[in-house]
């Protein structure tokens, strides 16, 4: 019987892990588990060059966006100005249109005057040398 509890303890022993067989599960468990961390860090990764790129394309935009605002504004002020010397000239326009429709009311009614002045002196004429 001490033969068979040798063999019983033999046996055990060779189907009980060894160390080196419990450092290789655990080297092997620790390797997956590094490989899994690598794959999900090399996502990370590539989605933080994804964003940084899209970043900077936003970026762009917005300064391409800006120097559009920024021409446009130009454009008004230009346009702004162009429209007040308008105005002025129109108002210019409109001043020297109404004093020469004044002049030429004045020249009129001077014209109607003489006309009518020149008609009564014919008119007397014609009666003195009638009479």
């Amino acid at each position: 019987t001490v033969r068979s509890s040798e063999a019983n303890c033999v046996s055990a022993l060779l189907a009980a892990p060894t160390e080196e067989e419990c450092a290789r599960e655990e080297y092997e468990r620790n390797l997956a588990e590094r490989l899994e961390q690598q794959h999900v860090y090399e996502g990370f990764e590539n989605r933080l060059v994804e964003l940084m790129r899209d970043s900077d394309a936003a970026m762009q935009r917005a300064e391409e966006q800006q120097q559009r605002e920024r021409e446009l504004q130009s454009s008004f002020k230009s346009a702004e100005s162009r429209v007040e010397v308008e105005r002025a000239s129109a108002t210019e326009a409109s001043q020297s249109l109404r004093c020469a429709l004044e002049a030429h009311e004045s020249a009129k009614l001077r014209c109607r005057e003489e006309l009518q002045g020149s008609r009564g002196s014919a008119e007397e004429s014609q009666s003195l040398s009638e009479a």
